[in-house]
C-alpha cells in the first residue's frame, strides 16, 4: 500500500468506512482494539504535521489528514466496541411489494432487499446482483406508473452528459454523482434505472430530522461547500440539477463528502433568465424550496439550483425557508445565502462557480484559513 502523505490523505478522504483505514481485523474486541491502534499510530506517525513544518502546503494536508484519521479512529473504536467492525451494513428497507422480488433486465436479475426510499414518483429499492461472480449492491429506483418514464429518461441522459466529461474531471467530480448502471423496462411499461449503491451516507432530509434544532454554522459550511462544488461542475457541463432538495444531497458526517442524487428534473443545454427551456415537473411536497421563476414558467437556469441550495442550508440551520429571514449567522455568511435568496434570477449570482468563490471569501473573513469541523449526528 502506497506511504505517501497524498496516498493517505486521499485514502482517509475517500474513505466511507474504518474498515478501508484501519484494515481488516480478527480476534475477540480487545484483541482488534490492539490491533486497531497500533494501525492508527503507525499512520499518525507517517502523516504528522510536524514531519512536513518546512513545507506549508503539506503541512495543511498533514493537517487534514490527522484530523480525518482521528475522527474515523472514533468510529473504528465505536463500531468496534458495538460489535460492528467488519459487518456489513444494510440500511433500513420496508418490505417490497409482491412481484417485485427479483427484476430481470436483457442483463442481469437484481434480487430486492426492501425499499430505502419513497418519493413522490418513483420508489427505490435496495438490491444485491451479480458481477461476474462477486455479489454488489445497487439502487434500483423504478417509477410508479409509465407516465413517469420520461422523467426517468431525463434522469438517464443527465447522467451519461455528465459521465462522458474528461476523465480527468471525473476523477475528482464523479465522486459526487451516482453512476448508472443501466436502464430497462418493466413489462407494465414503467421505466427502472439502476443507480450506484452509496455506502454509509445520510440525505441533508435525515439530518434535518435528526438535528431539528439545526446545525452549527460551521457544518452548514462544509454542505454548502460540497453542493456549490459539484453545481458548478454539472453547470459547467451544460447542465442544471433542477431539484436540490434535501432529499436528493447526501453527505457522509466524516469524510465531508457529498452525492447529489436524482437527476430526473435535471435540464440540459439552459439558457439564461429570459430564454431557455423551463422545469417541466416539481417535487410537490418540497414546493416551498423552489425560485418564484419556476411557478412563473420561466427558464430554469444555474440561479434556479442555487436559490434551491441556499434554502436547504437555511432549513439546515433551523430557519424557516418560506420566509425571507435568516437564523443567527456571522454578517459575512449571511450576505451569502441571502444574495442566493433574491425573488429574481438575475439579481442572484451568475452561476455556482461564481458564489462558490465568493461563499469562500466569505469563510475566510469569518473563520479565518479552511479548517476540519467534526460533525455529529
Amino acid at each position: 500500500m502506497p506511504d505517501s502523505l497524498e496516498s493517505h490523505l486521499d485514502r482517509l478522504r475517500n474513505a466511507t468506512r474504518p474498515e478501508a483505514i484501519f484494515g481488516p481485523l480478527r480476534g475477540d474486541r480487545d484483541t482488534q482494539l490492539k490491533a486497531a491502534r497500533r494501525a492508527f499510530r503507525a499512520i499518525a506517525a507517517r502523516i504528522h504535521p510536524d514531519r512536513y513544518a518546512t513545507d506549508p502546503d503539506q503541512e495543511e494536508q498533514a493537517t487534514e489528514a490527522t484530523q480525518l484519521l482521528n475522527r474515523w479512529w472514533e468510529v473504528a473504536e465505536e463500531t468496534i466496541r458495538g460489535g460492528r467492525y467488519g459487518q456489513t451494513r444494510t440500511p433500513p428497507v420496508t418490505p417490497a411489494a409482491p412481484g417485485m422480488a427479483t427484476l430481470r433486465s436483457s442483463r442481469r436479475a437484481y434480487s430486492v432487499q426492501g425499499v430505502i426510499a419513497a418519493g413522490d414518483l418513483a420508489d427505490v429499492y435496495l438490491a444485491h446482483y451479480d458481477d461476474q461472480g462477486v455479489t454488489r449492491r445497487a439502487a434500483v429506483k423504478v417509477g410508479r406508473s409509465p407516465d413517469t418514464a420520461d422523467l426517468a429518461a431525463n434522469e438517464v441522459s443527465a447522467l451519461r452528459r455528465l459521465w462522458s466529461a474528461d476523465p480527468g474531471e471525473l476523477r475528482v467530480f464523479g465522486a459526487y454523482l451516482p453512476r448508472l448502471i443501466e436502464t430497462f423496462r418493466l413489462d407494465d411499461g414503467r421505466r427502472v434505472t439502476v443507480l450506484s449503491y452509496i455506502e454509509d451516507h445520510v440525505t441533508l432530509a435525515e439530518v434535518l430530522k435528526r438535528r431539528p434544532d439545526g446545525v452549527p454554522p460551521e457544518a452548514m459550511a462544509w454542505m454548502f461547500n460540497r453542493v456549490l462544488e459539484v453545481l458548478a461542475w454539472s453547470h459547467d457541463q451544460g447542465v442544471v440539477h433542477g431539484a436540490v432538495l434535501p432529499e436528493h444531497v447526501l453527505i457522509h458526517p466524516v469524510t465531508h463528502g457529498a452525492v447529489l442524487l436524482d437527476w430526473s428534473y435535471a435540464i440540459e443545454d439552459f439558457g439564461d433568465p429570459t430564454s431557455g427551456p423551463r422545469l417541466t415537473a416539481i417535487s410537490a411536497p418540497r414546493r416551498d424550496l423552489y425560485p418564484p421563476e419556476v411557478f412563473a414558467k420561466h427558464p430554469a437556469t444555474p440561479a434556479t439550483d442555487i436559490y434551491m441550495a441556499a434554502q436547504c442550508m437555511v432549513a439546515l440551520l433551523g430557519g424557516d425557508p418560506t420566509r425571507p429571514g435568516l437564523p443567527d449567522l456571522p454578517p459575512r455568511v449571511a450576505g451569502v445565502l441571502k444574495a442566493c435568496r433574491l425573488a429574481s434570477p438575475l439579481s442572484r449570482y451568475r452561476d455556482a462557480f461564481e458564489l462558490y468563490e465568493s461563499f469562500q471569501d466569505a469563510l475566510r473573513a469569518t473563520w479565518g484559513p479552511p479548517r476540519y469541523h467534526p460533525f455529529y449526528l
